[in-house]
């Protein structure tokens, strides 16, 4: 285990991977996972906090290993799992660099797009 500390947003692509595993061991405050898309897109294996937006990004399991929040044990057993096991490893991590292509800019803009068009479709026939 090698804690770095705060890591450059230039950095963090090449940080996260060189990394076996990429671990979120968040108790609160998560609105999205952010931090598990770009691991998972560096070709990360992820294992998080079982948090409901971690569940999320994580497919509930599917794309990564979840563990009790705030349970030291079951981080361990987590990212034991991971480590002790690279073909599942490696199969975690490469599910999860294909599913966060659709969090991709070019893949977002066209749904934020009509997303806004139908606000302001919405709000303009309101005015009559």
């Amino acid at each position: 285990v090698e804690v770095l500390g705060m890591v450059e947003e230039a950095d963090k692509p090449r940080v996260y991977a060189t990394g076996d595993v990429y671990c979120a061991p968040n108790t609160h405050g998560e609105s999205f996972g952010i931090v598990l898309i770009e691991a998972m897109a560096a070709g990360a294996a992820v294992a998080a906090s079982a948090l409901p937006a971690f569940r999320t990004v994580l497919g509930g399991g599917e794309l990564g290993e979840l563990f009790a929040v705030g349970d030291p044990t079951d981080l361990a057993r987590a990212v034991n799992g991971l480590l002790d096991d690279e073909p599942r490893r490696r199969a975690t991590a490469a599910r999860g660099q294909v599913a966060v292509r659709r969090y991709d800019w070019g893949m977002l803009v066209g749904d934020i797009e009509a997303v806004y068009a139908a606000v302001v479709a919405g709000s303009v026939k309101g005015r009559g």
